[in-house]
């Protein structure tokens, strides 16, 4: 017997057998056989490109004299991710503070002594008093440097709260693409957007429309060497939650980095910082809505903002 939550959380129409399970991750129906009554196991699995955190819990119950075995299923991703999300804003929060406590000075320090050492006449040869002033700027703007990537991540910690309105999904695309109008016809991206007219969400329009961008910048990087096509489109799921999606069939997403992309620090970009898409899942949070991807390498990626 399989219910109808089961079905819509493994993707799998009809279940013949616990052994098809296998499908979804190696050796998964040997742990359930395994598993002791009363017992559980976390299992993270990518099912259809997207990755889920399933608890599985078994208990066995007698009817006359048969023995019955029920598996129970939770998908307890969400509750993970707030309680991860928490954790990184408390430790962003103390390493910004130690690091500008320790940095601020050796910056102000370099400073003084760089313009204390040209304004005086000191008993050193040429090459060592320019060594001197050059490593004195490097401290400084290598400190400079610190300082600017820790404020960079006070956005992580010091988002404001939302200012609530209700908006229209096919207005809030439009005009947060409008932005992408010159380099989307330039690279001749292929553009689809679809929203239905009377689609309406509860949020912070600015907060919102910043994830979007951001969403958008990236799959026109992840598109940089393909024949590129971006698709942004709005509709109500089968949950009765609106989705707003936005999708690229650019260079995908590895599944080991799935589980990676939305912590801080996190990037796959040589000049990346890390903020972008931890910024997105806070905001996101802050809704009481949620951020997941689809990917498979490759093919590209589909993300979902969900409210």
């Amino acid at each position: 017997m399989y219910n109808k939550a089961a079905r819509q959380l493994l993707k799998i129409p009809v279940l013949s057998s616990i052994n098809l399970l296998d499908t979804l991750k190696t050796n998964l129906a040997s742990r359930i056989y395994e598993l002791q009554p009363g017992n559980n196991f976390l299992s993270a699995m990518l099912i259809k490109g997207q990755l889920h955190r399933i608890v599985f819990r078994k208990a066995v119950f007698r009817i006359q004299t048969e023995e019955l075995n029920i598996l129970s299923l939770q998908d307890i991703r969400t509750q993970l991710e707030e309680e991860e999300l928490e954790t990184w804003k408390k430790l962003i929060s103390i390493l910004r503070h130690e690091i500008m406590n320790s940095v601020a000075p050796i910056n102000s320090l370099s400073l003084s002594l760089k313009n204390i050492t040209e304004k005086i006449q000191l008993d050193i040869p040429e090459p060592e008093s320019e060594m001197l002033i050059d490593g004195l700027q490097a401290i400084s703007r290598r400190s400079d440097g610190l300082m600017n990537f820790v404020r960079a991540y006070k956005t992580l910690t010091s988002i404001p709260s939302p200012k609530f309105s209700d908006f229209k999904i096919k207005r809030l695309i439009e005009e947060s693409i409008s932005l992408f109008k010159p380099a989307i016809e330039e690279r001749k991206i292929r553009l689809k957007t679809r929203a239905e007219e009377k689609l309406e969400v509860t949020a912070d329009y600015n907060l919102i429309s910043q994830v979007i961008i951001n969403l958008v910048k990236n799959a026109m990087e992840a598109m940089e060497n393909k024949d590129g096509e971006l698709s942004l489109y709005g509709h109500k799921n089968e949950n009765g939650f609106v989705d707003l999606i936005i999708k690229d069939n650019g260079a995908g997403i590895s599944e080991d980095q799935l589980d990676n992309i939305f912590l801080p620090f996190f990037t796959t970009k040589e000049n990346g910082s890390g903020i972008g898409l931890s910024l997105a899942r806070q905001i996101m949070r802050l809704h009481k809505g949620h951020i997941h991807v689809r990917s498979e390498p490759g093919k590209g990626s589909e993300f979902i903002l969900s409210f």
